[in-house]
């Protein structure tokens, strides 16, 4: 079965670089630092954008690639429902899925994965304090 990234006329290479970008918010290595957030219409079409990327990514064969392509799926999902942007989410799928060259989910790979670790630090970071909070640190 050829996937989805192959079907695209994507080569191996740019796969791994998809699966690096993501495997750095993942394993909390080095990447890439998030861009400033973006509010409105154009926050949604670059989730949507990323999810579509997670998508594709999650069709890998790879178990490693398509594991980094679903967390990206999901990842993407729950922001576009924080946002309340669930309805009408299948036709900007739809609207968006030109944009989905080899290139764009490549260039989307390393944003949304830069995004994904910002996220992933965040957390890290509470944990730890609500960690210390839990031995009487503050």
């Amino acid at each position: 079965m050829m996937s989805p990234c192959s079907r695209l006329g994507m080569p191996k290479r740019a796969t791994s670089v998809i699966a690096a970008a993501l495997a750095a918010w993942t394993l909390g290595g080095p990447g890439a630092n998030a861009k400033p957030a973006i509010t409105g219409d154009a926050a949604i079409t670059a989730d949507v954008r990323c999810l579509l990327m997670g998508f594709f990514v999650a069709q890998d064969p790879d178990p490693k690639t398509k594991s980094y392509g679903q967390s990206a799926a999901l990842f993407y999902w729950g922001r576009l429902q924080g946002r309340g942007a669930i309805d009408g989410l299948q036709g900007r799928i739809v609207q968006q899925a030109g944009w989905a060259t080899p290139d764009a989910i490549a260039d989307a790979a390393q944003t949304c994965g830069a995004e994904m670790k910002a996220v992933g630090d965040d957390m890290k970071a509470l944990g730890e304090r609500l960690e210390a909070l839990k031995h009487g640190g503050r």
